[in-house]
């Protein structure tokens, strides 16, 4: 429905909830191939700490997410002393449109709890990118001669490369904030500085290479499927 916005945050939710799952599975595994159980290392000291507060915040959300009701209820006071002031600066205040918002987001909340192999796929999916991305930055490595790291590490330098990027940082791409967090932690790692800059811009043209044109002809498609225009038997547009 239009005005269904407790679906797609259901949605979005859930899926920011599997991808910190993904991040954490991965990057904790390739942290703990590299550098063993325990470290000293404040490197290693600064993972876990990221692990740990991803696991903290989607414990967080996901209880947040299960108590909407009560939250709804909270909420709902909120708005009734605010009622006269959002009346006041918007005549098509509704607080009826929050009750549903919230109804819909709980009844999509039930309905992803009742496909748990859709969850797991979506698991899955989302692990096995965090490993692709890797793998293509292995694969880069090597196509210029270097051997020095392994695809471990490699997810590490990844996992530092994603924490950089959901900084919010108002720049396009993260250009060059991005590439010198990749590049210094490759060195961190015993890269030499030209590999690692070389490995950084190659991974991310591969990369960019591949997502824009299948992001693009998918979102083409759809917008042509959402807006298609009515032909009539001979295939011509109707007026």
């Amino acid at each position: 429905a239009a005005n269904d916005y407790g679906a797609p945050t259901a949605s979005v939710i859930v899926h920011r909830l599997l991808y910190a799952l993904g991040f954490v599975t991965v990057a904790g595994f390739a942290t703990f191939v590299v550098y063993g159980a325990i470290s000293t290392s404040p490197f290693i000291r600064t993972i876990m700490l990221t692990i740990v507060t991803t696991l903290v915040l989607v414990f967080v959300v996901l209880v947040g997410s299960l108590k909407a009701t009560s939250l709804k209820r909270h909420v709902n006071g909120i708005l009734r002393r605010l009622q006269p002031i959002l009346t006041h600066l918007s005549k098509n205040f509704d607080p009826t449109q929050v009750d549903r918002a919230f109804d819909n987001f709980s009844a999509a909340l039930r309905r992803v709890g009742r496909s748990p192999l859709r969850l797991l796929a979506s698991y899955t999916v989302i692990a096995t990118r965090w490993v692709l991305v890797s793998v293509v930055a292995v694969l880069v490595m090597h196509s210029i001669g270097y051997y020095g790291l392994s695809i471990w590490e490699v997810m590490i330098v990844m996992m530092i490369a994603e924490i950089v990027s959901t900084t919010p940082i108002t720049i396009p791409g993260m250009l060059g904030v991005l590439d010198a967090a990749v590049i210094g932690s490759y060195i961190a790692l015993g890269a030499p500085a030209a590999v690692a800059t070389t490995v950084d811009i190659l991974t991310r043209v591969v990369i960019y290479a591949v997502n824009i044109p299948l992001t693009g002809s998918f979102f083409y498609t759809w917008i042509n499927k959402r807006h298609e225009i009515p032909r009539d038997a001979r295939g011509n547009k109707k007026s």
